[in-house]
């Protein structure tokens, strides 16, 4: 084995033990979310589903956030939306369920070759809901059509993606340039 090596294995041992001493998730999964939850003022979560993390809020309670990362540049992918008969049922599921139930989201660009969180922006979870409602509804409408002609898709989740302006222009920086400005 190499020194190398050696040295990536005694620190993912450290890093674990470290979350496990301040009560967060050892997930490896979740290791970006932690870091990036802790360095924009939330308190990561320790659950496996729900919200990411949670901002305290100024009434003392807290909000529910959705965190999305990525490596190079700034995107987020929302995979996985689950098909609804109808197009209310899928309306409710959105608003309730899956997008509009976390008041915040946020997006990390972290730092390909360093591992730092590069930059970060944070969209209110109502705001992406209207942003997005009418793209979805036309893949829910397209799929259904697809569905009535027999042509039943592999997978019938709904998906979309943003890009970095989608992000920079709707969103809040948090952090630039690696430094948290907010």
């Amino acid at each position: 084995m190499k020194n190398l090596d050696k040295h990536i294995i005694e620190a993912s041992i450290h890093l674990h033990k470290l979350l496990a001493k301040a009560g967060y998730s050892t997930d490896p999964r979740t290791y970006r979310e932690t870091v990036a939850s802790l360095l924009t003022g939330c308190r990561p979560t320790i659950e496996k589903s729900g919200a990411d993390c949670y901002l305290l809020k100024e009434d003392g309670s807290e909000a529910k956030c959705e965190r999305k990362s990525s490596e190079g540049k700034l995107a987020a992918a929302y995979t996985g939306i689950s098909w609804q008969e109808s197009w209310e049922e899928f309306e409710r599921y959105i608003r309730e369920d899956k997008i509009g139930n976390c008041e915040w989201h946020y997006f990390d660009h972290f730092d390909k070759q360093t591992g730092a969180l590069v930059e970060c922006y944070r969209i209110p979870g109502d705001l992406l809901v209207e942003k997005k409602i009418a793209s979805l509804r036309k893949q829910w409408e397209n799929r259904l059509e697809k569905m009535r002609r027999g042509k039943l898709p592999k997978d019938p989740r709904l998906s979309f993606t943003l890009g970095a302006r989608f992000i920079r222009t709707h969103g809040e920086p948090i952090i630039i340039n690696g430094k948290r400005i907010k």
